[in-house]
């Protein structure tokens, strides 16, 4: 299988088994190999590893990236999305705070609702003190996901979950303008459909302390639902849970949702996520439709047995998951299968497309899932509600990230974030990617691509304006820029009629969109069915580049630094760091206290040779890799801290300025923390097209 160089990128950086050697082969093998030891025979489990293998090594389908990651490994789990419902009591708050801390360690993203805890300075009757309120509680959660960061492999992913009739709703939604403070968490507001029923008739609503069940204050539905479109058209956030569409009676009952707000779940629930990639079916002009539907019945059945499989982070998630069986199959490479077939993605064809493709996944996952009840038996939630399948849900259209990027497939059911970008590589080489799709299609019609239009392409977050593209290529190759706000809250609703969970998707607006539009298209998603909605008014937060344009990689001459004198074996070391502006290491100056002699000219060269590199863009951490690696008869401690060479120092030194800034980039959420490059909104995440970093 030829993966493409974006792919390889993420699979080394994040997915590949190190000590293992792995490649994409033997991590297909490692994952189907697992996956299917679920079945009770060896020949079964030899068929089922078979399939599983071609389905997924083939790139038509691709599970979560913890799947990718851990299975067959003995450690980490294999579910992407956990809720966890935060009662009034102290016990609890901190019993939750170190479930979280295992499931974050594990890999997992977790979604809290805070909507039980009783507001801010209300009276505790135990110790007659004041309460601090569930924003309070939300700090301390991120402070701990900080510290943590889920292994190195995937960071702290959350969602703060408060209801829309809670006391502390205005404090809530604007938890998020100072953007130092909760990094770790996305922000969405429980909206009820009395609320929204109290909006058009112009009413107020009741807050509610949670505690006491008591009304705290009578206030206009209104003045919070401006409050949210304000802020969420200043940042981005909070979006909004349509809690009611999201919830029913039963075990259809939840208590929040995932970081991303596609999965609904109950409290310690858990849910395996994966993404059928539809290009993948399209072959000689003609979508496969028989193909297809066989993928979704191995694809059902795959995501079920991961649940059998799975190492959960505790024993109550695990009986929790096992009572529902949830699964959450979607799809990626939805603009692709668009482009194949001549059809701009915001057109009625488009939206009609959407909605035959997720009514076939819902129908054929569901069908295949009363088999394998079947076969296997009925999860106890189906059995109890008379309901003849396995799995309780079968239905969600996940974020993809990464995984789209291996699979080299638009995300999830997003179009274009653009058709082109410029990528970094090693040695700071600047390479201009083009969409394949948009290449193939190029060719087909006769139209040549000059270095000169390329350029135009790939420093253009659309291709609308540029006069010398075909019109014919202008009208398929759209971009998130070019779809109107409208048809983007359309393509989330017809998508979202025939799931069971939701969709994960942004509704990218351009920067000159108004409040009004933020305010139209929350009413729109409400009207049209949808069960939350996630909006990105593009450069709405400060110092936020959403431009595929990029920077020169020195970015300015002003440098600042510092030099600090140690004492070595080998002498008195003088070690220079400068950095730019935006703490970017890029030049560094070794001496050793001796003049002329040969290990002084050795760490001077070395010094100007790290400082050619870093201003050409290798990156600071691949070169640290590589002097944390050089040992020498000559060990020596420097504040407590053991190093093995002087390079050793060297390296961990630029490693610890790395460190600080990747810490103050995340917290800006300007530039990918990984790469330097810039990120982009969609699947309600951050992103980097340059070397796969998902926020999320």
């Amino acid at each position: 299988m030829e993966l493409s160089e974006n792919a390889l990128t993420v699979l080394n950086e994040r997915y590949f088994l190190k000590d293992k050697n792995e490649d994409w082969e033997k991590l297909c093998r490692r994952v189907a190999k697992a996956v299917s030891r679920d079945e009770e025979t060896t020949e079964t489990q030899k068929k089922w590893e078979e399939k599983y293998f071609d389905i997924i090594y083939n790139l038509r389908f691709l599970p979560n990236s913890p799947t990718l990651m851990n299975a067959g490994t003995g450690s980490g789990t294999l579910s992407a999305c956990f809720v966890l419902d935060v009662q009034d009591n102290l016990d609890n708050i901190m019993t939750v705070m170190k479930d979280a801390a295992l499931i974050t360690k594990a890999a997992g993203g977790v979604g809290f609702n805070f909507s039980k805890i009783r507001p801010k300075n209300s009276i505790v009757s135990s110790t007659k003190g004041v309460a601090s309120g569930p924003v309070s509680f939300m700090i301390m959660y991120n402070a701990m996901i900080e510290q943590i960061k889920q292994g190195g492999r995937r960071r702290g992913a959350c969602l703060g979950l408060l209801q829309v009739d809670h006391p502390d709703i205005f404090e809530f939604i604007g938890c998020k303008k100072d953007l130092n403070k909760l990094n770790n968490f996305n922000i969405s507001v429980a909206i009820t459909d009395k609320f929204m029923k109290a909006l058009s008739l112009g009413k107020n609503i009741d807050l509610i302390d949670p505690s006491t069940k008591e009304k705290v204050k009578n206030v206009s539905a209104k003045e919070i639902f401006d409050e949210i479109i304000k802020q969420a058209h200043a940042t981005g956030e909070p979006g909004v849970v349509f809690i009611d569409k999201m919830s029913g009676e039963g075990y259809d009952s939840i208590d929040g949702v995932n970081p991303c707000g596609e999965q609904p779940l109950r409290h310690m629930e858990s849910c395996n996520l994966g993404s059928l990639n539809l290009s993948k079916y399209y072959i000689e002009n003609n979508f496969d439709w028989l193909a297809f539907k066989d993928d979704i019945r191995t694809a059902t059945r795959f995501l079920d047995s991961v649940i059998s499989i799975n190492k959960y982070p505790l024993v109550e998630i695990k009986n929790n998951t096992e009572i529902t069986r949830k699964i959450g199959l979607g799809l990626m490479g939805f603009a692709d299968l668009l482009v194949l077939q001549n059809i701009r993605y915001g057109s009625d064809e488009s939206f009609k497309i959407a909605k035959e493709i997720m009514k076939l996944i819902d129908e054929i996952s569901k069908d295949e899932s009363e088999l394998l009840g079947k076969e296997k038996g009925n999860c106890k939630a189906c059995e109890e509600e008379k309901i003849d399948r396995r799995n309780y849900k079968t239905t969600t259209i996940p974020p993809c990230g990464t995984v789209s990027m291996i699979a080299d497939a638009s995300s999830g059911c997003e179009p274009f974030f653009s058709i082109g970008y410029i990528k970094t590589v090693m040695g700071g080489k600047k390479l201009n990617y083009l969409n394949p799709f948009f290449l193939q299609k190029a060719r087909e019609i006769g139209f040549e691509l000059t270095d000169e239009l390329i350029e135009k392409v790939v420093t253009s977050n659309s291709i609308q304006k540029i006069k010398e593209i075909p019109q014919e290529l202008k009208n398929i190759f759209v971009t998130a820029h070019d779809v109107t706000i409208e048809d983007h809250v359309k393509m989330q609703a017809a998508f979202q009629k025939h799931i069971d969970a939701s969709v994960s998707k942004t509704i990218n607006m351009p920067n000159k969109s108004t409040i009004e539009d933020v305010k139209n298209a929350y009413l729109l998603a409400y009207k049209l069915g949808c069960k939350g909605i996630t909006i990105y008014r593009d450069g709405s937060r400060p110092n936020q580049v959403l431009d595929v344009k990029k920077k020169s990689k020195y970015r300015t001459s002003k440098l600042t630094g510092s030099t600090e004198k140690i004492e070595t074996p080998l002498g008195s070391l003088l070690l220079t760091i400068n950095r730019t502006a935006d703490g970017e290491v890029i030049e560094v100056i070794i001496n050793i206290g001796k003049s002329g002699a040969d290990i002084d000219a050795f760490c001077e060269g070395v010094g100007r040779l790290l400082s050619i590199g870093l201003q050409y863009g290798i990156p600071a951490k691949k070169l640290v890799r590589q002097l944390k690696k050089i040992g020498g008869d000559e060990k020596f401690v420097v504040a407590n801290k053991r190093y093995s060479s002087i390079l050793d120092f060297v390296g961990k030194r630029i490693e610890e300025y790395e460190k600080e800034r990747e810490e103050k980039t995340e917290k800006t959420l300007a530039l990918c923390p990984d790469c330097g490059e810039e990120l982009y909104m969609a699947e309600g995440c951050k992103k980097c097209l340059s070397c796969g970093y998902s926020r999320c």
